[in-house]
């Protein structure tokens, strides 16, 4: 089984999200992986409701709020410290080393 995670920072603009498309699709292309829908999941920050569903139809996927565990660590909207980090880091580290 493998895991892959991708984080797209887009503005909710049909250019945006059309490019996001592209970049999928040259990734299934290169790799031959593709994205579940059904384990894929849209996080919105400053727009609507509505806009956040309409950008998840579109790329067939659930919409979801923060915070969000990712990596071990929950995402959330406020700036991160550096103890944030910390767990993710020091897996970094763990897994680096075998």
């Amino acid at each position: 089984m493998l895991t892959t995670y991708m984080l797209f920072l887009l503005r909710p603009e049909q250019s945006e999200l059309e490019l996001v498309k592209v970049v999928l699709q040259h990734m299934f292309g290169v790799t031959g992986l593709k994205v579940n829908p059904l384990k894929s999941s849209c996080f919105s920050l400053g727009i609507t409701r509505n806009d956040s569903l309409a950008l998840a139809n579109e790329l067939g996927c659930t919409t979801s709020d923060l915070p969000e565990p990712y990596l071990g660590n929950k995402l959330h909207h406020s700036n991160p410290t550096k103890t944030y980090f910390l767990p993710l880091i020091q897996k970094i580290n763990r897994v680096g080393k075998s």
